[in-house]
């Protein structure tokens, strides 16, 4: 531990008892107890049944977790060996509201840097990162946060609101079993002229995309080997309508498309697929989104047909009512495994 480290942590938790005693001061309900409410609430959170603790730690943010080791002599040293870590920059914006307010940005990078240098060494279940100040020269760190929880054996690993500048990030990212990316916006592969990313996710089992960006991207491929469900959910038009995606999945049994859909689909290898829930929606013109194109009838039943066509012996497919109707021309195909479906439809 470094002297700037001990330095840091002493400044924090001094600042942090003395807002707590000017909480208490200047609140009039906490003139009315006694002072021996204050040693009695910390005998009741000291005999607390460690599982209902830990239950608790996982709805708060890391720094929340830190500050609970002022509210009694147990809690002192639990966030050291706390299963899930969750780092979020937004919890560090200076207090005042509008354009005036101010982001500790470097504060919160030091402060990743020392949790994960204090802690005891114990396995993490789930690392969450919510990194939205993230830029190029984060790189490096970003790679030391995520090597230093796949060494702690984390099972579940989420990136929110976060911007890769390379590639190397998602590498180390496929070594976990459940990998989700929430709002992330991705580069295309460091060199890549043709805008390609390829994601070969050795381990992961779970895979989910919510809300991600994909302007750098025209060709989206996910190879994952070991994959069971795949869950790709797009809300927003202008992230995804010019990218192709891939998919190699061969043991996947579950995916769910949802949102607007991409340019063009392939899926390949993924025959073994048992569940299937198409809720696309295709791009519209709208008025002062010119550069977004819109996806015509042909274009709906062509993406849709190589869908369900890669799914092979899919035993249950859903799809949404909103993305067959209202636009002349989207059909259902015509062959493959969506055929019993559409004669059913026809009855």
């Amino acid at each position: 531990m470094t002297m700037a480290t001990m330095a840091y942590l002493k400044r924090e938790t001094e600042r942090i008892r003395m807002e707590s005693e000017q909480e208490q001061n200047s609140s009039s309900s906490n003139k009315r107890l006694k002072p021996t409410t204050t040693t009695n609430l910390q005998d009741i959170l000291s005999h607390l049944p460690e599982p209902l603790i830990n239950h608790i730690l996982n709805f708060l943010d890391m720094k929340q977790i830190v500050q609970t080791c002022l509210l009694s002599k147990r809690w002192q040293n639990l966030w050291e060996s706390i299963p899930n870590l969750y780092f979020n920059d937004l919890k560090w914006y200076l207090t005042q509201t509008g354009p005036g307010r101010k982001f500790k940005k470097n504060k919160f990078r030091y402060f990743v840097d020392s949790v994960l240098l204090l802690r005891d060494g114990s396995d993490i279940q789930k690392f969450t990162l919510y990194f939205s100040s993230s830029c190029v020269s984060d790189n490096k760190r970003l790679d030391r946060w995520i090597s230093y929880a796949l060494r702690r054996n984390v099972q579940v690993l989420t990136f929110g609101a976060t911007e890769f500048f390379h590639t190397n990030v998602i590498r180390l990212s496929g070594y976990v079993r459940t990998l989700e990316f929430k709002g992330v916006f991705f580069p295309c592969d460091d060199g890549s002229d043709d805008g390609v990313l390829n994601m070969d996710l050795v381990n992961v089992e779970h895979l989910l995309f919510e809300d991600c960006g994909y302007c750098n991207v025209k060709k989206l491929v996910v190879n994952a080997p070991a994959l069971k469900s795949l869950m790709i959910d797009t809300y927003d038009k202008r992230l995804n309508h010019s990218t192709v995606v891939k998919i190699c999945c061969p043991k996947m049994v579950v995916i769910l498309c949802k949102g607007y859909m991409f340019k063009d689909y392939t899926l390949e290898n993924c025959g073994n697929v048992v569940i299937a829930k198409i809720d696309t929606i295709v791009n519209p013109i709208e008025k002062g989104l010119p550069d977004i194109p819109k996806m015509d009838g042909e274009g709906f039943g062509r993406c849709l047909n190589k869908l369900i066509h890669g799914l092979g012996n899919v035993r249950c497919l859903t799809l949404s009512a909103h993305g067959l109707q209202g636009e002349p021309g989207r059909t259902l195909p015509t062959h493959g495994p969506a055929t019993a479906l559409q004669r059913f439809n026809s009855q």
